[in-house]
């Protein structure tokens, strides 16, 4: 029993993270659009925004929510650190906007499961 408060006792509860991914979700998504890679220096910004973002959204409220946000900043790095995508491991810049896009449509569907449940 001990293990089990244990291994719970650190995950933050939904209200209080979610102002947080919202934040990064936002500044992420909101400065990007499928239309035209930004210029290098916007990426480097974003990049670094992200990778300053995502350790405060560690530990998530769960685990399926925190295995979304991973593969959401995994991916946003590897995009942003090759941006503006002329070749690589991308099919192209438009592609990689709407993955983001859906992964974080993934988030979002699973941060309204849990507060549906409440």
């Amino acid at each position: 029993m001990l293990i089990l408060v244990t291994s719970c006792g650190g995950r933050p509860d939904l209200d209080s993270w979610d102002p947080k991914w919202l934040e990064l979700a936002e500044t992420v998504t909101g400065e990007i659009s499928a239309a035209a890679p930004p210029e290098r220096e916007a990426c480097d910004h974003l990049l670094g925004r992200v990778r300053a973002g995502l350790p405060e959204l560690r530990p998530a409220p769960n685990d399926v929510v925190g295995a979304a946000v991973d593969a959401w900043g995994e991916f946003a790095e590897s995009v942003l650190f090759e941006c503006p995508l002329v070749r690589g491991e991308h099919a192209g810049w438009d592609a990689a906007v709407l993955e983001l896009q859906r992964l974080r449509a993934e988030i979002d569907a699973e941060i309204d499961f849990e507060r549906s449940r409440d």
